[in-house]
């Protein structure tokens, strides 16, 4: 009889502990780590939803059965079943069910902070760096910096007055950053090397702006380690990062004007546009405005610096990367139709490149939401892997572990980090939704920053009902 005791007590704890198990569930499910905020659901929760309603059925149906069996016709044990048996099985079963639920639960995004939103409505967020544990935002009036852990505003620097924001380097060197200011309707010819840790300039100058560019636009400034690039009327000039004083001047020829510039650490790019439409790249050392090599781009409309170390050049939406010697290699179609929006430090938000690959968005001709990701060889442009997605993608990064991180946006804004494995495209690891608010990623063009424990996106352009900048972490 006693065995058959034991047994009687065993069934009844741990029915009950299932019972337990579904409460743990569906409280978690509702308001702890599985919730699913904004609509955005971590990995598993599916799973975690049939567990809970399948315990709730299994552990009730199962404790009446067990409670009947165990008091029997006498009924004399009610008392330690109820009392003591019940309570005993629910409790000790709450911790394996905690890791049962943590085993099948995704990583998961905690918004920690987010810029208060844009007033009025029809202001631009223009650009971002992201230097260190500090995200710089650009917008028409200024500058303004974030701390990247909790949003916390370190700094602000208005534009000079009468002026507005009208370029700015896409890279940072040294802790600064290179910015363009212009009047309503006049040449874009205040330039500005920004001390990014405190807002202040190293150097402010007046430079001879192009009186053809009267309105906001990228690509007019680049810089380099220790020299900034300045595009002006009919020029090129290098400038000392230490105290603005000219370098090198490169006179533009007859009939061309500057249509972009790019840098990296020792290169410069310079993109000529001569005539209508006809284009011609050259490459700089960045320090002293030697020539190194030129050569002829396809006729178009739209030019950007994708990247100047590779040399990467993006003409009416196709990629055309170059070799160490100015040589062509191929021709990749990328998908804008949501980044040439006003300016910004990087035109395309949709694309990066590592090694000898370049990764963007890709969508089909009819659908102008890119819910693809593709990797395409720069020697070549031979397609080395794609990726579908249910949701459009928004931006792509490439995280510190070397993992590229995919941002998706559903319709209802709310956002979802897909890590992939930049050499075949899959995935790296379970998604990680973005809880805690609605609406938070735009519809236009988003710029994604990871660090170790999290990442800051920053919304451009007309941002209105969504905040202009974001911080989540794990």
């Amino acid at each position: 009889m006693q065995p058959i005791r034991v047994l009687k007590a065993v069934m009844v704890a741990a029915t009950a502990a299932v019972i337990g198990w579904a409460v743990l569930f569906i409280v978690r499910n509702y308001a702890g780590s599985g919730r699913c905020a904004g609509g955005a659901c971590p990995t598993g929760s599916g799973a975690r939803t049939g567990l809970a309603f399948l315990f709730a059925a299994v552990g009730v149906l199962g404790l009446f059965g067990a409670v009947n069996w165990a008091i029997g016709k006498g009924g004399r044990p009610k008392r330690q079943v109820w009392g003591v048996l019940a309570p005993a099985g629910l409790l000790a079963g709450l911790l394996p069910g905690w890791l049962l639920y943590d085993g099948l639960t995704g990583g998961r995004l905690d918004l920690q902070w987010s810029a208060a939103r844009d007033r009025p409505d029809t202001a631009e967020a223009l650009g971002n760096w992201s230097v260190g544990s500090t995200l710089v935002q650009a917008r028409g009036n200024g500058l303004t910096a974030y701390a990247a852990r909790d949003g916390a505003q370190r700094w602000q620097r208005p534009a000079p007055a009468g002026e507005s924001v009208c370029a700015m380097s896409d890279r940072t060197s040294g802790g600064t950053g290179l910015v363009a200011f212009g009047g309503y309707l006049k040449p874009c010819d205040t330039v500005a090397l920004v001390n990014l840790s405190t807002g202040q300039p190293v150097w402010q100058q007046k430079t001879d702006g192009d009186p053809a560019v009267i309105k906001a636009a990228d690509a007019r400034i680049a810089l380099a380690d220790g020299t900034a690039v300045v595009a002006e009327n009919g020029a090129v000039r290098g400038l000392a990062a230490g105290d603005g004083a000219e370098r090198w001047k490169r006179t533009e020829a007859e009939g061309c004007r500057v249509a972009a510039v790019g840098a990296s650490a020792a290169r410069a790019l310079v993109v000529d546009r001569c005539g209508t439409d006809a284009f011609r790249l050259s490459s700089l050392d960045a320090r002293t405005g030697e020539e190194n090599w030129n050569s002829a781009l396809p006729s178009g409309k739209e030019v950007h610096v994708l990247s100047a170390e590779p040399a990467v050049v993006v003409v009416d939406g196709k990629a055309l990367p170059f070799d160490g010697r100015g040589h062509g290699r191929a021709a990749i179609p990328l998908a804008l139709p949501r980044d040439y929006i006003g300016f910004a430090a990087r035109p395309v938000t949709r694309a990066v490149i590592t090694g000898d690959v370049l990764v963007t968005a890709v969508t089909p001709d009819w659908n102008p939401a890119p819910r693809s990701v593709g990797a395409y060889a720069l020697s070549d442009g031979h397609q080395v892997w794609t990726q579908h997605f249910d949701d459009e993608v928004s931006a792509l990064a490439l995280r510190p572990d070397g993992r590229l991180a995919v941002l998706t946006r559903d319709g209802g804004g709310d956002g979802t980090i897909r890590p992939l494995d930049v050499r075949t495209g899959q995935s790296a690891g379970g998604i990680e939704p973005l809880t805690g608010e609605d609406s938070l990623i735009g519809p236009w063009s988003v710029e994604l920053f990871p660090d170790p424990h999290g990442y800051v996106i920053a919304n451009r352009s007309l941002t209105g009902d969504y905040p202009p900048a974001l911080g989540a972490r794990r």
